[in-house]
């Protein structure tokens, strides 16, 4: 190939190729500084903007405003009579006839009625607020998540940082001969595996992320305000009531409501009545009966009508009452049980919160200022040559680990306290 049609095509393939990595660059940066000019969130503004754009609790609003639209339907008066009929019997004239007549209840069913579609959408609301607790506890336990992650993604850079200067150390003294190959290779095996860890980390940091994005229904990565994984502080340190739990809440409204649907099938045996009213309007030619009628062609005869509606067999509208006695008992057992069980897992959580709680206050007593200790004295020591490889890397890794323990433990304790809170209706206490 000619010379100058080498470097005129090599030229181009340059230029093509540095527009193209400008390209891609612009659109990293791009992604990056819309990412970074995203508002951080704190964890109140996560679980405000989950209770407003969550799915399942806009499907869970719906459904308390359509039982909020049925309470219209307490006063369902049965639909009114209309009737319009002609007497052939008028010698050719027809005599026209006119009525109207309406059935319907004594009050106390429909008030018995607009009380029970109240309490059906009290407890529509009292399920939207179960799952407004469970958004709410899976959104803290995603933003502490996320808080975990990326305060163990610092504990790995820094310990990143450590390895990056022994290696360079280890590559140094092996180019002097002062060091063994297996003391370089070790030196590299760990720090692999140290970018293994950090990749693993960064997994679980978009997890989270997602976690939170999903509950949020968020349309961008979340950021989050927190900087330092903090402790939790637990307001209630023994087991109480469970009365502003929702679960506890739900089951007590779905008595309630059995209770309300028994008095309507109850208020049901009650009479039912029937008021009309018609008009005739007659011929006068027409009386083969010879009866003197003081009316004359035109004259209306306006009728009154009343009647009475009794349920003389009754044995449905007893089982329906038995069935909603029933259907109460079945909600109070629920409840009995549902309280039982969170009984049992508060004092399970409350145990496991203790067991954290003990070694959070080792690690901020004594544990975090020793593995900072143990850090400062073996890169003193190594760098001295008072320490081989192997000792080196024993004490950086247990300190780290110290580090990386007391994250988990923060982390643990954090989730122990916000079960506990979900399980008695707690709000969040920061």
């Amino acid at each position: 190939m000619n010379k100058t049609v080498y470097n005129n095509l090599h030229r181009i393939l340059m230029i093509r190729a540095v527009m193209f990595l400008a390209t891609i660059s612009i659109c990293l940066s791009g992604t990056v500084n819309a990412i970074a000019q995203q508002k951080p969130l704190s964890l109140d503004e996560c679980i405000r903007i989950a209770l407003a754009n969550n799915l399942q609790i806009k499907t869970a609003s719906l459904e308390v405003q359509r039982n909020r639209v049925l309470q219209r339907t307490s006063l369902d008066l049965p639909k009114t009579s209309l009737t319009l009929s002609q007497d052939p019997t008028s010698g050719g004239n027809m005599d026209n006839s006119a009525g109207i007549s309406q059935n319907f209840s004594l009050p106390r069913v429909y008030i018995n009625q607009k009380k029970a579609l109240e309490k059906q959408t009290l407890l529509t609301e009292r399920s939207k607020t179960i799952t407004q607790a469970e958004i709410s506890l899976h959104v803290k336990q995603g933003y502490y998540g996320l808080l975990y992650s990326n305060e163990k993604k610092k504990t790995l850079d820094y310990l990143d940082s450590i390895y990056s200067d022994f290696m360079h150390k280890v590559e140094a003294r092996f180019k002097t001969g002062e060091t063994s190959n297996l003391e370089r290779l070790t030196a590299q095996s760990k720090f692999q595996e140290l970018q293994l860890s950090k990749k693993e980390n960064q997994a679980d940091i978009e997890i989270n992320q997602y976690r939170l994005q999903q509950l949020m229904n968020y349309n961008k990565p979340v950021l989050i305000a927190g900087d330092s994984l903090k402790p939790i502080v637990l307001q209630k340190h023994a087991d109480s009531s469970f009365n502003n739990s929702p679960l506890i809440r739900y089951y007590d409204q779905s008595k309630d409501l059995s209770a309300a649907r028994a008095n309507v099938e109850k208020s049901k045996l009650l009479p039912e009545f029937t008021l009309g009213y018609n008009h005739q309007v007659v011929i006068r030619d027409f009386n083969p009966a010879k009866i003197n009628r003081d009316y004359y062609d035109g004259t209306r005869i306006a009728g009154l009508q009343f009647g009475v509606t009794v349920p003389l067999f009754t044995s449905s509208y007893n089982a329906r009452i038995r069935a909603e006695k029933i259907n109460e008992s079945i909600a109070q057992s629920k409840r009995d049980e549902t309280e039982r069980n969170l009984q049992t897992e508060w004092q399970q959580g409350f145990q496991r919160y203790l067991k954290y709680k003990q070694s959070l206050d080792y690690y901020l007593s004594a544990g975090l200022q020793l593995s900072d200790e143990q850090i400062r004295i073996a890169r003193f020591a190594f760098d001295k040559g008072e320490i081989g490889y192997v000792e080196f890397i024993q004490n950086i890794s247990a300190a780290i680990q110290s580090k990386l323990n007391y994250l988990t433990t923060v982390y643990s304790l954090n989730e122990a306290v916000i079960t506990l809170q979900y399980l008695q209706g707690e709000e969040y206490q920061p």
